[in-house]
């Protein structure tokens, strides 16, 4: 007798982000083209506004993260 697995409980999850993700996908699109162009370069292929959705979903301390993202970072050596 072949049995087969049983689906993964996390696809429904799973669906419901690639929903998301196409939802995003236009304004994701405009967020990017407003970056400078170094990090235009660095985020081409990065879902930023998907990626802060889950970080709020799951109720992450600190969601805000991705607004640093985008924004950037400047990284002094001397602070190191």
């Amino acid at each position: 007798m072949v049995t087969t697995p049983a689906p993964c409980a996390q696809s429904g999850s799973v669906q419901r982000l690639a929903e998301k993700a196409a939802e995003l996908k236009s304004e994701g699109s405009t967020l990017h083209e407003k970056l400078p162009q170094h990090l235009q370069k660095i985020l081409c292929r990065q879902k930023l506004l998907l990626w802060k959705h889950i970080l709020v979903s799951f109720g992450y301390g600190d969601a805000k993260i991705e607004d640093d993202i985008v924004a950037g970072f400047f990284f002094d050596r001397m602070g190191a």
